[in-house]
């Protein structure tokens, strides 16, 4: 399972999350955790805040279930909502022997477009420069394909958005094209992977509180409250 591209599907292919309304609740202090459907890994997402107001990570870490426990992945996305977008502002990921590595967004991408519905499509792109590899393109193309029912262990959840992903690698030297599919339930967020290793991870708990803002493109509207708790 540990592969020197898994930063690409457990990176790239999180810059699709939903980080607005109530599609992906970035309350600081939110988490989900996820175990993998064969039982050997273990993987929680994170809300943390920051320095910078309005200014979020989203950390991603994945973990052998039974001991030494070693970790198998890990990612921090550096987000920002906007009245219309949420903008991401760069990326750091573990990329085999290079280490941990720092993908900066400048200018910042739209990481999410506000509103996410079916038929939503949208692309992400940043250049880094690694060891070995020279200067490599990073490209996210995604798109909102269908809305489901989704029965897992933490849950059924209706009107699901099922998101599919095409997640390019390219430099001088190699190019790596991975799939992946996520879906997102509404007032709760991230509830099943899919990675390009046809790895599944199904939400198993939670503890999620929903600031939920209604906005638009000129200004936002009104704010409510809501909360979630894990079962």
């Amino acid at each position: 399972m540990k592969t020197n591209t898994r930063w690409l599907i457990l990176g790239l292919m999180f810059s699709s999350f939903a980080l607005a309304q109530t599609y992906y609740p970035d309350k600081v202090g939110n988490e989900w955790f996820f175990l993998s459907t064969d039982g050997i890994e273990e993987r929680v997402l994170r809300i943390e805040g920051t320095d910078e107001d309005q200014v979020r990570q989203l950390v991603d870490q994945t973990k052998e279930v039974n001991p030494p426990n070693e970790e198998t992945a890990y990612s921090r996305f550096v987000i920002r909502p906007e009245f219309d977008n949420v903008q991401i502002l760069k990326a750091v990921f573990t990329f085999g022997l290079a280490g941990e590595i720092e993908l900066p967004y400048d200018p910042p991408q739209v990481f999410l477009p506000i509103p996410i519905e079916l038929g939503t499509r949208w692309t992400v792109k940043g250049e880094v420069t690694l060891p070995l590899l020279g200067e490599i393109m990073a490209e996210n193309t995604q798109e909102v394909v269908a809305v489901d029912k989704i029965s897992i262990p933490a849950g059924t959840f209706d009107n699901c958005l099922q998101v599919k992903q095409t997640n390019v690698l390219a430099s001088p030297v190699l190019r790596l094209e991975r799939p992946g599919t996520m879906w997102l339930a509404p007032n709760l967020g991230p509830v099943k992977f899919v990675n390009s290793d046809d790895i599944v991870f199904e939400l198993v708990r939670y503890n999620v509180s929903v600031d939920e803002t209604a906005v638009s493109s000129k200004m936002k509207l009104a704010t409510t409250w809501a909360t979630i708790r894990n079962r």
